[in-house]
């Protein structure tokens, strides 16, 4: 886990930890929860690192909230324009 307090965990870095406890106790499938948006790019990640995913299918009821600290989850227009860098960034990194 992240040594560094306050650094923050971008999607790779959570998943890379949430295999890690997984391993530790011999689960194979996680659950992912997440905004309807971003699910797509979570679900490759974890295919990536070889986590055996389940998405429920409710999660379209989630919003985006216009009062985010993270500018990028505030609207559909500011994940549009950001989720694309971010996709070709990690497929650069070989996460996707």
């Amino acid at each position: 886990l992240h040594s560094t307090p306050g650094l923050y965990l971008d999607t790779h870095e959570v998943a890379v930890q949430a295999k890690a406890i997984m391993e530790e106790h011999g689960w194979n499938k996680a659950l992912l929860v997440a905004h309807p948006n971003h699910v797509p790019r979570v679900d490759a990640i974890c295919t990536k690192l070889g986590i055996d995913t389940i998405v429920p299918d409710t999660l379209s009821a989630v919003r985006f909230d216009p009062e985010s600290k993270q500018d990028w989850t505030r609207s559909l227009e500011n994940w549009s324009n950001c989720e694309p860098k971010t996709i070709d960034d990690y497929v650069g990194r070989g996460w996707i």
